[in-house]
């Protein structure tokens, strides 16, 4: 599912832009260029002069819509500094597909961003620790580029960009790219839009230094969180927080989305409770989930759909890198292909899934190969030709049939006329067939 911040109706005022690390001033029909850092507990936010009228991207805020429907309703903080709110650590929780999830009709995970399971330990004084295993080897850290419209950093083209809810019904802790710092970075969106939605200004109110850490590490990241001083989070009792997973494939910028425009993956819930791993027995306190937020099968994780099974084939990065030796540099521009994919559904257990790859150095308008896998094993490209303005249609793409659309005919490579052409490839049994004539 492609998102774009058009699609936001909040009222005007100050909103996390976490693509740039800013605050950004949205006047209640677009983005604007005024920006300002996201400030600390004890920076007053002082509005910028306004600037220009550019379209802007807003994953972000789409990620906390879903975040926060799961209950976000928020109270006045009353946990004690002696409470047990850590007694019922460690927990494992095995993960799945949110059967709260507001962002319907989105694609399911690929395995690159599939979560099979987290684990919440604590390390000591108020901090907590947050290992997510994936079902295939951990997405590394964030990649950034600069985008060619806005000059700001931008998590790179081909990327995945993953954000992650830590909370309860009382508030949520947000992990997320922040590609101005070429890392991870967490704050209280819950708390910012809480207070924008109140009619107020983005609230501040809260120790900002919440990721202490993190590490990737075969198929896991490690977060480790300080969460002393926050409010409307804790209970008196334990703290029995669920976590969540948004994942987007980052696409190529547009002079109409500088910052890219993300196709969305399936939200996904890691429940409190759901995981037969745990050292203590299941909670049964408010902060735990509703039965039907529960898995249904909770203890099944070597069975789940989010397993790999052993007869699938390499992994993403395996494969690219085979693909990419045997494919020849691009017969007009004389350039190798880059290594990080500008679209991707690749399944090593589909029939037919692909890889979208432009040459290196590349923008918006330079060639982009398909690179079609069958079962995780590459296949060859979907044309012989490289086309520029390029884009796989993950929405329509099954199993066993890759929907590319091409566009042509525009009057300038940033304008959107000209003609958009859907081609479909499928796997036969035997080969890859184009079922659709391409642009000529």
């Amino acid at each position: 599912m492609t998102h774009s911040g058009d699609s936001q109706a909040n009222k005007p005022g100050w909103y996390p832009d976490l693509r740039a690390g800013v605050l950004r001033y949205w006047d209640g029909k677009r983005w604007t260029d005024a920006t300002q850092p996201i400030p600390s507990a004890a920076t007053a936010v002082q509005p910028p002069k306004r600037g220009g009228s550019g379209k802007w991207i807003a994953s972000a805020a789409v990620a906390v819509v879903v975040l926060m429907a799961a209950g976000a309703a928020l109270f006045v903080h009353r946990a004690s500094q002696g409470d047990d709110r850590w007694s019922e650590l460690p927990q494992s929780m095995n993960c799945g597909v949110d059967p709260g999830n507001e962002l319907l009709g989105a694609p399911m995970n690929p395995l690159s961003t599939t979560a099979s399971s987290v684990t919440l330990t604590h390390p000591g004084d108020q901090k907590l620790a947050v290992t997510l295993d994936f079902a295939d080897s951990a997405p590394p850290n964030p990649m950034t580029a600069t985008s060619p419209y806005s000059g700001e950093k931008m998590v790179a083209p081909g990327s995945y960009d993953i954000q992650i809810s830590v909370g309860t019904d009382k508030g949520a802790v947000h992990v997320f790219p922040v590609p101005s710092l070429g890392g991870w970075g967490a704050t209280r969106l819950d708390l910012a839009f809480g207070s924008v939605a109140e009619g107020g200004s983005v609230s501040t109110d809260f120790p900002s230094d919440i990721l202490t850490s993190f590490e990737a590490k075969g198929n896991a990241i490690k977060f480790v969180l300080d969460l002393d001083g926050q409010p409307r989070l804790f209970d008196d009792g334990a703290f029995t927080p669920d976590v969540r997973v948004n994942a987007s494939k980052v696409g190529v910028a547009t002079v109409d989305s500088p910052n890219g425009v993300n196709d969305s993956y399936a939200s996904q819930l890691c429940a409190w409770g759901s995981g037969a791993e745990s050292s203590a027995a299941p909670t049964t306190s408010a902060g735990a989930p509703a039965p039907s937020a529960v898995l249904t099968n909770p203890g099944a994780a070597s069975t789940s759909t989010n397993a790999r099974p052993a007869s699938c084939g390499p992994s993403e990065a395996d494969a690219l890198s085979e693909a990419l030796a045997q494919v020849p540099d691009d017969s007009v521009t004389g350039r190798s292909w880059s290594p990080v994919p500008v679209a991707s559904n690749f399944d090593p257990c589909a029939d037919l899934s692909t890889m979208l790859v432009m040459v290196e150095g590349g923008t918006g308008s330079s060639p982009v190969q398909a690179l079609m896998f069958h079962r995780g094993e590459y296949v060859g490209t979907g044309t012989s030709k490289a086309y520029g303005f390029t884009d796989l249609d993950v929405s329509t793409s099954t199993p066993d049939t890759v929907v590319l659309t091409y566009k042509s005919g525009q009057t300038c490579n940033a304008c959107n006329d000209g003609i958009t052409t859907a081609v479909r490839f499928q796997w036969d049994g035997q080969s890859v067939q184009m079922l659709d004539a391409p642009p000529a």
